[in-house]
């Protein structure tokens, strides 16, 4: 019997002890993830940090302030997940690289930064999955191919590399499956399709490249659905709709001819939904907003457009909800931000943000 009770509270014990230490340990919260912005001021050479709030869509300057940059910055751009940051640096003929803190946004040079283009590199582009990424060469003719090693991280020229392309090549764009990239050159007046080596990140010329394009192609962007991309004339002032062969991805021009933008387009930017697309209009200062026919792909102007911006608006970004548009206007040295309407497409002004001098792009990171 005195074994049994011995045995009982023996039991009593072991089941109470956990509860005696009190409390265990919890996991620290997670950190909340940040969003935040860049401008590449060419006049100034250097970029400009600010951190958005995700609620309000207002920019604020990081603690860190401001970094210096390679002569002549007038391109930036993030890799898909907001790991790195690219800077085309036209009067260096360079490719400033940095590494994105997390929890600051202040930016890290990686290793072997900057590094070398072509003649004139004056846009930037990194593939959907982060593997590559290519330099559009304006005085060159050409593209400057890198592949991105993500251990180092730093960037390894592709082989072969750079690619011809057309006349004044300014913008580069590599598709959702990442096996097409299209340049705009301004002085030929098309638009360059590459078939890209899956692996090797090489370019070959795509069977039926080039296609026509308005006077002076600068943006251009490809519809979420795939089916449909547009390009921004600076020099006719309209802007160029396509329809995309889903097998190939040769553009074929849209029945009906350009649609009307401002003047001087010069960016182009689609939601996510697909539902609207605006352009920043570099000489008459302004964004003008279509609604896009998901069937057709046909561009209607919404209600209210163009929208007002700053003086030399040529560059737009969105933040990772598509709640906000900002625009880089290159010489009121400033940034517009702007509300977007889901339903409507309309924007609303909300803040300008002063920048560095002369901020010719602006790219928004995803959370991170």
């Amino acid at each position: 019997m005195l074994r049994l009770i011995a045995n009982a509270l023996l039991l009593s014990v072991i089941f109470i002890l956990p509860s005696c230490g009190g409390s265990q340990p919890q996991p620290p919260p997670p950190v909340p993830k940040k969003s935040f912005a860049y401008t590449a001021n060419y006049a100034s050479g250097d970029i400009s940090v600010f951190e958005v709030d995700a609620k309000t869509g207002m920019l604020a300057s990081v603690p860190s302030g401001t970094t210096s940059t390679a002569p002549g910055p007038v391109f930036v751009t993030v890799d898909p997940q907001g790991k790195l940051l690219f800077v085309a640096n036209t009067a260096a003929n360079q490719l400033s690289v940095y590494k994105i803190s997390a929890g600051t946004g202040s930016l890290t040079p990686v290793g072997g930064s900057p590094f070398a283009t072509g003649n004139g590199p004056n846009s930037v582009t990194t593939d959907p999955q982060g593997k590559f990424v290519y330099v559009t060469n304006a005085l060159s003719n050409d593209i400057s191919a890198f592949a991105i090693d993500p251990a180092t991280p730093t960037l390894v020229k592709v082989a072969d590399s750079p690619f011809a392309t057309g006349n004044n090549p300014v913008y580069a764009l590599v598709d959702s499956s990442s096996m097409f990239m299209y340049t705009t050159n301004n002085n030929s007046n098309d638009i360059w399709q590459f078939t890209i080596e899956p692996g090797t990140g090489k370019l070959t010329p795509a069977n039926g490249s080039p296609f026509p394009a308005g006077s002076i192609p600068a943006g251009i962007v490809i519809h979420p659905l795939h089916q449909f991309a547009y390009a921004a004339n600076d020099g006719s002032n309209d802007i160029s709709a396509y329809t995309v062969d889903s097998t190939t991805g040769n553009l074929t021009p849209m029945a009906g001819g350009r649609t009307q933008a401002g003047f001087g387009p010069v960016t182009l930017r689609l939601l996510p939904s697909g539902k609207f697309l605006y352009v920043a209009n570099g000489t008459s200062n302004n964004i003008s907003a279509y609604s896009v026919d998901t069937a057709t792909g046909a561009l209607a102007e919404i209600a209210g457009s163009p929208f007002a911006a700053g003086t030399g608006p040529f560059s737009i970004a969105l933040d990772p909800d598509a709640k906000f548009l900002y625009t880089a206007n290159i010489f009121s040295n400033d940034i517009s931000v702007f509300t977007i309407d889901s339903t409507s497409g309309k924007l609303t002004p909300l803040a300008t943000t002063p920048a560095g001098q002369q901020p010719y792009s602006v790219v928004v990171t995803p959370l991170i």
